[in-house]
């Protein structure tokens, strides 16, 4: 808390007497090392003698110039953090002339030296911090969450069917497809995005890249066949080394050949292909 130091005047008589004779031998003394600029003020003393109102104005004079003694300590109010200043009035008074002597009461300018109150000083406003935090940490989530999108090769390949062939071998056929793979153009249109904002790592692009043609009557499923792309490190549209790098303009004609029981395949009127 905050406050101001009430002294007595006794100790007030004190304190400006320490100023006077032994901060101001001391300070004044070292003029080779320190430059001490003064500066002029008007004060008024009041005291129950002329002594004690002597001294009141010199204080007061070195209070205009360097502030009243405080004192604190760190507290947290209305998530407010505030380490607070602590200071005194180390002000010296050079000269002064007396303007008006009533005895008790007393008008004097003076020459007083600055120098700063400030010993040790350090303020933080935490209003928003949580709020911040709490900003930062969603912002996170969300940045996890896209990254986490990004990171699925069923969202970033497309795969363009061009052919399909069937090989009579009895109980099953031989289904052989042939379409070009490439990648997704929102896949690629967020990618890109992110990239700019962030860098980031798609691991499962290092993965084996796997395969699985469905076939469907109708949307519904009749065969599911789950399978390896075994040259995917040749692949063209994307590679993967300390990273993954993306190729837009590349595509990769592939052959997926897989057996299907023969019976089954004649319900299938369509063949859906994803990568993982």
């Amino acid at each position: 808390m905050l406050f101001k130091h009430r002294r007595s005047i006794a100790s007030r008589s004190i304190l400006v007497d320490y100023f006077q004779v032994s901060i101001d031998m001391k300070l004044l003394k070292r003029t080779s090392q320190f430059v001490f600029l003064s500066i002029s003020v008007v004060a008024s003393g009041e005291g129950l003698t002329c002594e004690e109102a002597l001294v009141n104005a010199k204080i007061n004079a070195v209070d205009k110039v360097n502030g009243t003694w405080l004192n604190g300590n760190s507290y947290v109010r209305d998530n407010m953090f505030k380490e607070t200043i602590t200071t005194y009035n180390g002000g010296v008074v050079k000269s002064y002339k007396v303007l008006k002597d009533d005895c008790k009461y007393i008008i004097i300018e003076a020459d007083v030296v600055h120098q700063s109150n400030k010993v040790e000083t350090s303020s933080a406003k935490v209003n928003d911090l949580f709020n911040h935090m709490i900003e930062k940490v969603e912002n996170e989530k969300k940045l996890s969450k896209a990254v986490e999108v990004l990171n699925d090769r069923s969202k970033a390949l497309a795969f363009k069917i061009s052919n399909v062939e069937y090989q009579y071998k009895g109980i099953s056929t031989l289904v052989v497809i042939t379409g070009d793979l490439q990648l997704q153009e929102k896949w690629l249109n967020d990618y890109k995005s992110l990239a700019k904002e962030v860098n980031f790592d798609l691991p499962k692009f290092d993965e084996p890249l796997m395969v699985n043609v469905k076939g469907l009557d109708t949307g519904k499923e009749i065969t599911d066949n789950y399978f390896r792309i075994y040259d995917d490190q040749n692949l063209q549209v994307y590679h993967y080394h300390n990273g993954v790098r993306v190729y837009p303009t590349k595509k990769d004609t592939l052959k997926l050949s897989f057996l299907v029981n023969t019976s089954k395949l004649k319900e299938v009127n369509e063949f859906v292909v994803s990568f993982r």
